[in-house]
């Protein structure tokens, strides 16, 4: 599955369990704008503009009382994140699992004789 790190349930709630489901089990990839679209980022800028981008929200957010930025970041994961943990279990939990395999092995020993 291309979804782990939490994204079985992060990228389901964001855009729907059947989009999520193409994604992770046919390979269907996101554009940016579908990204921006469904909520998984909150902007779309040129690659030549990242670094900028990304440093002005990190000075907006460091400018703030860093203790009300903890404590705010705290409950929006708590009220959006708040079956994370299971999802960590399950990802790991399958990851173990298939690594473990004759298939996964079989693979790697095919991949190692190239």
């Amino acid at each position: 599955s291309d979804l782990d790190g939490g994204a079985t349930a992060t990228v389901a709630a964001a855009i729907g369990r059947a989009r999520a489901a193409a994604v992770a089990l046919l390979g269907e990839k996101l554009s940016a704008a579908d990204a921006f679209a469904a909520g998984l980022i909150t902007a779309v800028v040129p690659a030549d503009d990242l670094d900028a981008v990304v440093d002005a929200a990190a000075g907006k957010i460091a400018a703030k009382p860093r203790r009300a930025m903890e404590l705010t970041k705290a409950a929006l994961n708590g009220s959006s994140l708040a079956g994370l943990e299971d999802a960590f279990a399950r990802e790991r939990s399958g990851q173990i699992e298939l690594l473990q395999s004759a298939e996964f092995k079989s693979a790697i020993a095919q991949f190692s004789a190239k």
